[in-house]
């Protein structure tokens, strides 16, 4: 196939046309689809999301609503038998009990002890320190609510409460609540996406606290788990809505997740994550697809056979256009284009009628090219002769002169280059004698600075050697501390001993003065406040033991650092007269170097005043060759012009000789 043909471009073009047309259709509409359907997914998906929330803050009312009926059924029951605690005995509990269908009642004293219930069998029994009642028994509460239970010894739940009584002891209530606990478990967060899971094109559904730990999920392996992605940590979290779209690896599908904040009473508590599963998008996408290829393929094929009758017939008349128009590009005037092409109505009508003109125009203009064209070769061969004799004489003197010129300008470089180097060179002597004398000045600076430093070292030295020596001093003190506290222990001890012999004596004392009776009360009295004193001695004897032990714990770790900060300040002692002695030879190099930077400097200076002069004569020289050669070229330029100008005319004859025979020999090809 020549894909550079007419008919392929009438063909093969407007129909890649129309296919990208229908391939873009195609695309377009399947992403217009998906979006307005993933956005009515997450429509769909944010009231599905916040229906579950809105359950879920009912059902939390409800709960609350119903553990409060509880709860105050406990405190009225706990209350009519605090108001009536003279009538309380094991009969009273049990009528109270029948009457307003409770199913434990115990009266427990202030010693945790069951006094009374309606239960024989839980007379007498003791709360350990464990149970929460304590904290009636402790003063903490006033009253105390406990979860709804199950029971240890059946399938039945229980809601026990406790009241204090003014006596110190409390209520303990207790409540059948299995019905109630069936209710919570109905209205539970677990029941609830249980319920949700199973509706049509939900994948999964979960339930996260305000730390996006799962408290319900339709994926029992979830629950506990904290959860780390975007989604959750944004609408658990941070308490703002989230969707997006990922690939579940766990169900191997597309899905559409949505996840919403969950308030309860204005607080908010966590988040709902709801999947919904993209495999109704992705089908009608596909479908919608297919439909409209289907259908632009049907217009695909329509037109490609129009464009073939259409193209056949252009290809046609193309063709036998394209011959006639051959003969004529090679001067052939003499075929006749048939009449039946030149009657044509259409565009290619009009084409025959044109080329039949052009050929006509052709064979006129090519008679009078022929007779043109000799004569103009004949006058041609002469000013080419005449012009190659001119062109020769003008080169060879222009080829003389610009010898010259190109001498004159070599030299005036050649010294420009001179001059310059020695301008360089200048520039480096100056920028040499500078840094000679920065060194110069330098090397007087470092001295300065070594000698300074030298001394600065010394008297550092100095200040470490008195600290070392404050240290000793510090350790020796630290010593004799140690030995004193030492010795106030063992004093302390004697006190300790002696407030025990006063504390044992008084005790004696105050057992003899009862026996004397009324002679003795006076001497008992004494022997009480002996007792007391002995006692605060010891007291203060225990504490003043504790201070010691404290103290001789810091100062132990005081004289370890003590020590060790002096062994540091003896190594540094060490480095900095390492120090001094490199300042020494450091001061002794530079004194060595400065009488030899003295002399570069003094011979830099005679060499920096020579070269001023070197440079002067050179440009003056450069000025002289630049003049020389300048004329040089001015001469060699008006050389060049006249020889080119020369050349110029050489070689229009030489080609308006080559045209014209050119012309000559192309008439003779046509046919007239």
């Amino acid at each position: 196939m020549n894909f550079k043909s007419v008919k392929f471009k009438i063909n093969i073009l407007p129909l890649f046309v129309i296919f990208l047309l229908i391939l873009s259709i195609s695309l377009t509409s399947g992403q217009i689809v998906r979006s307005r359907m993933i956005a009515q997914m997450e429509n769909d998906g944010y009231n599905l999301a916040n229906q579950i929330a809105e359950q879920i803050q009912s059902n939390a009312r409800s709960m609350e609503i119903i553990n409060g009926n509880v709860e105050g059924k406990i405190k009225e029951v706990a209350g009519l038998i605090i108001n009536n605690k003279k009538l309380i005995n094991n009969q009273y509990l049990e009528n109270i009990a029948r009457s307003l269908n409770v199913d434990e009642i115990n009266v427990v004293d202030n010693t945790g002890k069951i006094v009374y219930s309606n239960l024989k069998e839980n007379i007498g029994y003791v709360y350990d320190e464990k149970h929460a009642a304590q904290k009636l028994l402790k003063g903490e509460v006033n009253e105390l609510m406990e979860e709804i239970r199950k029971s240890t010894v059946n399938d039945n739940y229980y809601k026990y409460g406790y009241v204090k009584t003014p006596e110190g002891g409390f209520i303990q209530i207790g409540l059948l609540a299995t019905t109630v606990q069936k209710l919570f478990e109905d209205i539970s967060y677990q029941k609830l996406i249980d319920t949700i899971a199973i509706k049509k094109g939900v994948v999964y559904a979960l339930i996260m606290d305000n730390r996006a730990k799962v408290l319900a999920s339709s994926d029992k392996e979830e629950i506990g788990q904290v959860l780390t992605d975007t989604g959750s940590q944004t609408a658990a979290v941070k308490g703002m809505p989230y969707a997006s779209t990922y690939f579940d690896e766990k169900t191997n599908k597309t899905v559409y997740d949505v996840l919403v904040p969950l308030f309860v009473n204005g607080k908010h508590i966590g988040a709902v994550d709801i999947g919904l599963s993209m495999d109704e998008v992705n089908s009608t996408v596909k479908n919608t697809v297919i439909l409209i290829i289907l259908i632009g393929l049907v217009g695909f094929i329509t037109v490609g056979i129009i464009l073939h009758i259409i193209s056949s017939r252009v290809v046609q008349a193309v063709h036998l256009t394209a011959k006639h128009i051959e003969n004529i590009s090679k001067g052939d005037f003499t075929l006749e284009i048939p009449e039946k092409y030149l009657k044509m109505q259409d565009e290619f009508g009009n084409i025959m009628a044109a080329l039949e003109k052009v050929k006509d125009n052709f064979r006129s203009i090519t008679l009078n090219l022929r007779e043109s064209s000799n004569t103009l070769f004949s006058n041609a061969e002469s000013l080419s002769a005449a012009s190659q004799e001119m062109a020769a004489s003008t080169g060879e003197v222009a080829k003389t002169i610009q010898e010259v010129a190109n001498g004159a300008s070599q030299q005036a470089q050649d010294m420009q280059e001179v001059v310059g180097s020695l301008e360089n060179i200048s520039k480096n002597m100056g920028r040499l004698s500078d840094l000679v004398k920065s060194i110069r000045e330098s090397s007087k600076t470092a001295e300065e600075k070594a000698t300074n430093g030298k001394d600065s070292l010394k008297a550092l030295y100095g200040a470490f050697d008195e600290i070392r020596t404050s240290f000793t001093n510090v350790l020796n003190k630290i010593s004799n501390l140690t030995q004193s506290l030492l010795q106030i222990s063992e004093i302390n001890e004697v006190i300790t001993g002696i407030s025990q012999q006063t504390n044992l004596l008084a005790l004696n004392a105050a057992i003899e003065a009862a026996r004397a009776g009324e002679v003795g009360r006076g001497f008992a009295v004494v022997a009480s406040e002996i007792r007391k004193l002995a006692e605060e001695s010891k007291v203060s004897s225990d504490r003043i033991k504790k201070l010691i032990e404290t103290i001789k714990g810091e100062t132990g770790e005081v004289y370890e650092t003590t020590e060790n900060t002096g062994k540091m300040v003896t190594q540094q002692l060490s480095v900095a007269d390492h120090v001094v002695k490199s300042l020494d030879e450091i001061i002794d190099s530079v004194n060595n170097m400065i009488p030899l930077i003295d002399n570069a400097y003094l011979t830099m200076d005679e060499v920096m005043k020579m070269k001023d002069e070197v440079l002067t004569r050179a440009e003056s020289v450069s000025s002289v060759i630049q003049e020389t050669s300048a004329s040089a070229e001015e001469i060699s330029a008006s050389a060049q012009e006249l020889s080119a100008s020369t050349e110029e005319i050489a070689a229009s004859a030489q080609t308006l000789t080559t045209i014209a025979k050119e012309i000559s020999e192309s008439m003779q090809r046509f046919k007239v």
